[in-house]
């Protein structure tokens, strides 16, 4: 093909690596509306269509933080985050890190787990 002809083409090994390869996930969770939106998301959808789908779920908290609400408190949040992937999925399907801040930005840990995972698509939410 010349170049005008092949413009927006994808070839046949690429489209297939994409389609059949697992996917990897990792989701940051706060326990906010539009983080546990997602989480229903992944869950809910992408983890009962993708049968070999991953997740890693994230949480960096501070346990200081003692003014928000109890949905988001890092207890609470894992009681109903294992709770609701245990009632959906096996257990090899996915994994929890509940993190400490410890004086770092939240989006560092976010990221060191989506190099350790090499993960293919990020879902995040905050409060």
């Amino acid at each position: 093909m010349d170049e005008s002809t092949d413009q927006g083409w994808i070839d046949v090994p690429v489209c297939e690596a994409v389609l059949t390869k697992d996917l990897k996930v990792v989701l940051a969770v706060d326990g906010s509306d539009v983080s546990m939106t997602g989480f229903a998301y992944v869950v809910e959808m992408l983890l009962q269509q993708e049968r070999q789908a991953f997740v890693q779920v994230i949480h960096v908290y501070d346990d200081s933080k003692d003014y928000l609400p109890v949905s988001c408190r890092s207890a609470a949040l894992r009681s109903t985050v294992e709770t609701v992937l245990t009632g959906s999925v096996s257990s090899k399907r996915y994994k929890l890190s509940w993190i400490p801040k410890a004086g770092l930005p939240a989006g560092e840990f976010v990221s060191a787990a989506i190099d350790d995972l090499n993960a293919d698509y990020v879902c995040v939410g905050y409060y």
